[in-house]
């Protein structure tokens, strides 16, 4: 009986901090390596070579979120509910059968660019683009292979799977063989290969390691049912993450249709400084989801209440001082990053930085409503964003450019976590500003 017992307070919150930090470490990793890998395939690589590079690896993300069908975050969900229910998540039986899915549906989406990989071609009016994608677009399996991993073990409260084997064993063997193909002179097509052989190396091994650390291929009977139940309830999740993938990029295809190219320079360079406001945010999101959906689960509102309010003011805590300095000392940051040709961008640093701010004050507002069950609302809150942002842009582009493109995503953003925050207010009285 002790073991069903729900555990205090500050167990929850040690737990998604412990595990904040393990994947702040792994994402900080991930981001050197990632930055080494960019210098070597930029220095390498002649500009069109990169940007082919570049298109198919963006191509191969939005893939790979249609082939998960929003289970990145359905199962963490699923294991979360299951355990605070004090029931054991059939793994085999619910999860097992979606991995083979996902998999046989990522490798049909590959197929079909790779051997239509001449009419995906002609859609860009790039021909060689056609060879690229014909090859590199296979890693897409790979990769849907270890992102269904990392949410698996993400719903296990397990952070350092996805260290090992996404931020570093894909990373790094990615980065050792493009040194490879670099000096064996091996050009655009080793490239190619080592962004997909290091994929694969990394989803065996990450495979490998779930089939010792899980049952999820022990030989089972499928569960239809609740691998069906468990589907319906992760796809509307899809379209919250191309909804937010889609409002990442539009500031950038706005900038690119009413404006020019060197503002969308001056709106990319703080946007990526402003990123470093968001590192508390990151840290302790990965374990938020699967901890406050066994806290609900549980009936323990005072409990996930009190979670709720404490990773947001650690968030806000963590993020100010990082937000202050961008905000009151941009031009500074910008020259010293950038140099002289991007300081006077720093009035846009200032209005991305007030808007994140704002963002990290809110909390985990749409994960606390994940957790919840609830689906709607964050589907909702994605496009109130989108549309707020576009509207904008369309209004604030043609007159101030990069400085209107941040002004309309700030705007966006603040609009979305209004409504979430009301609505998690509304159905669980959660409110990141309350308690003791």
């Amino acid at each position: 009986m002790t073991e069903q017992h729900p555990r205090p307070r500050e167990s929850a919150f040690t737990t998604v901090s412990k595990g904040g930090a393990v994947h702040l470490v792994g994402k900080l990793s991930s981001s050197l390596i990632g930055f080494a890998i960019s210098i070597v395939v930029v220095r390498y690589l002649d500009r069109a070579e990169y940007g082919l590079v570049t298109l198919v690896y963006s191509l191969a993300g939005i893939l790979s979120i249609l082939s998960l069908l929003g289970l990145k975050s359905g199962i963490p969900r699923y294991l979360a509910h299951a355990r605070g229910l004090g029931r054991a998540p059939s793994l085999e039986g619910v999860v097992t059968p979606l991995l083979l899915g996902i998999l046989a549906l990522s490798s049909g989406l590959a197929a079909m660019a790779s051997f239509q990989a001449d009419v995906v071609a002609g859609w860009f009016d790039k021909p060689a683009f056609a060879p690229v994608l014909a090859v590199m677009v296979w890693l897409l399996p790979a990769l849907v292979c270890i992102r269904f991993l990392v949410a698996l073990f993400r719903g296990k409260e397990n952070a350092k799977a996805k260290v090992v084997f996404e931020d570093i064993l894909y990373q790094g063997a990615r980065l050792l063989l493009l040194l490879g193909a670099v000096f064996a002179g091996l050009g655009l097509s080793g490239v190619v290969w080592a962004y997909l052989v290091s994929a694969f190396v990394a989803a065996i091994g990450f495979l490998l390691f779930a089939a010792r650390k899980t049952p999820l291929f022990r030989r089972a009977r499928f569960d239809w049912r609740g691998a069906g139940a468990l589907l319906r309830f992760s796809l509307p999740l899809t379209g919250v993450e191309l909804m937010l993938r889609l409002f990442s990029v539009l500031p950038v295809v706005c900038l690119g249709v009413w404006s020019t190219a060197e503002q969308i320079a001056l709106f990319n360079a703080p946007l990526r400084a402003g990123a470093f406001i968001n590192l508390p945010m990151v840290g302790l999101l990965f374990l938020f989801l699967p901890v406050a959906t066994r806290l609900f689960a549980q009936g323990l509102m005072p409990e996930a209440d009190e979670l709720y309010q404490s990773t947001t003011k650690w968030i806000s805590f963590l993020s100010l001082p990082i937000g202050l300095v961008l905000l009151l000392d941009g031009e500074f940051f910008l020259h010293t990053l950038y140099g002289p040709e991007y300081a006077e961008g720093w009035p846009v640093l200032a209005v991305l930085a007030a808007g994140l701010l704002l963002h990290n004050f809110f909390g985990l507002n749409g994960n606390a409503l994940v957790a919840m069950g609830h689906r709607s609302a964050p589907l909702a809150s994605s496009f109130i964003a989108v549309c707020a942002s576009l509207a904008l842009s369309a209004w604030l582009i043609p007159r101030h450019g990069a400085l209107g493109a941040a002004l309309a995503v700030a705007t966006g953003q603040t609009l979305s976590n209004l409504y979430l925050s009301a609505m998690l207010y509304w159905r669980a009285g959660i409110h990141p500003f309350h308690g003791s």
